[in-house]
């Protein structure tokens, strides 16, 4: 399910030229279901001078999903990672609220015989996780991951999951820093699972970020043989396609809502009046062409995104909410943009660690094309770029001796 590459020696660092190549655009908070072995590639890029659908071709397009939906659900094969999910949330269910909280403040001290006695009580709950991450397909069985719906349990469960994982890999890493890492990988599944929405790719994007943080703090005891879980855990291809699935599903759910409003739509800006379904196509229209641009536009260097990006901003204020609504997704780009960085840093970081200062000046910051600044620290080193988060510069710090 989860595409694990094999690698070099250590020495040659086991991640050579991997820089994770994703992007993503939320273009509406309307979802459609979304299934991991599903077929659906990108929606072709379209002309922004395309006209905009017709009534004719909205009803063609409603009349195609109504055959679509008369074959019934899809019938898969093979084991579903929700029921191992689930079984892991009702064995999340029996901890004490003691054991709960601890696992929310991971950093504060516990007794030792406590802590191994949690430990020993989270394996049977990892176990379905380490599960999920090999299983054939996802079916969620509820709809998609939204904000503010019944899928509020949805968003808990995955909170959960990962305060159980993030706990027990940082308590692993002492005895066992690989089988921590492949613990991590786990979670970083869970994440992909969840991108059946744009939203979902936030969740994804979190549990990455927690991971890579994780292995930097613990990377002096990793070994080669976590080569392949540390391959998965920025695994290109596997961020293509979680983008794929959140972009796919929210282009889908605006093709279906406009055939719902044949008349007028609900305004995408608050506040503003209603559209009518010729003003609502046209923004579906510049929707999905924008998410298609996406992949490519994100991986230009920051001067050349922003031009995209202000280009893009200038078409939609043509349209009625849509620039507004394309300017609410700046914050999850930008996050994403630094997920791109933060997993390079960690493939340069790695290969300080080995004190190879060749590939170190190698794996070059993919925002700017240069090395990462380092500076060494009491107890390690620390990789930064210019690239800002919510104003702050994306680092990332090693716990390790810095090379000599």
């Amino acid at each position: 399910m989860h595409e694990a590459r094999a690698t070099p020696p250590r020495q040659a660092l086991l991640l050579t030229g991997v820089v994770l190549l994703a992007a993503l655009l939320l273009v509406s908070m309307l979802r459609i279901e979304r299934r991991k072995d599903s077929a659906g590639a990108n929606a072709a890029t379209r002309d922004m001078a395309a006209p905009s659908l017709s009534p004719a071709e909205s009803a063609a397009e409603k009349a195609r999903r109504a055959a679509i939906a008369a074959l019934g659900p899809i019938k898969h094969k093979g084991v579903n990672a929700q029921d191992l999910y689930a079984n892991a949330s009702a064995l999340y269910a029996g901890l004490t609220q003691e054991e709960k909280d601890a696992l929310r403040h991971r950093d504060q001290k516990m007794d030792p015989a406590a802590a191994a006695a949690l430990y020993a009580k989270l394996q049977p709950i990892m176990d379905m996780l380490r599960r999920a991450r090999n299983a054939d397909y996802v079916d969620w069985g509820q709809g998609p991951l939204t904000i503010g719906t019944s899928m509020t349990g949805r968003v808990q469960q995955a909170k959960e999951l990962s305060q159980v994982a993030l706990w027990e890999s940082s308590y692993r890493f002492q005895s066992d820093p690989d089988g921590a890492v492949s613990d991590l990988a786990a979670l970083v599944a869970l994440g992909r699972d969840e991108t059946d929405s744009m939203l979902g790719l936030v969740f994804e994007n979190g549990f990455r970020t927690d991971a890579i943080n994780l292995i930097a703090q613990n990377a002096g005891g990793i070994s080669a043989a976590a080569g392949p879980d540390l391959a998965d855990i920025i695994n290109e291809e596997a961020a293509r396609q979680s983008f794929e699935n959140g972009m796919n599903g929210d282009v889908s759910e605006l093709h279906a809502s406009l055939a719902q409003y044949p008349n007028s739509a609900p305004p995408l800006n608050p506040g503003d009046p209603p559209m009518s379904h010729a003003e609502f196509a046209s923004a579906v229209d510049f929707f999905e062409h924008a998410a298609s641009a996406m992949g490519t536009a994100a991986l230009e260097p920051p001067g050349s995104f922003q031009q995209w990006w202000t280009q893009e901003l200038g078409e939609a204020a043509a349209l009625p909410g849509a620039e507004t609504a394309l300017k609410a997704q700046e914050l999850v780009i930008r996050r994403e943009q630094a997920s791109l960085v933060e997993d390079a840093m960690l493939v340069a970081g790695m290969a300080v660690e080995q004190g190879d200062q060749a590939g170190f000046q190698s794996h070059v910051d993919p925002s700017t094309g240069q090395p990462f600044t380092y500076t060494q620290t009491a107890t390690g080193f620390q990789l930064a770029s210019p690239t800002q988060y919510q104003g702050k510069p994306v680092a990332l710090t090693f716990s390790l001796p810095a090379p000599k």
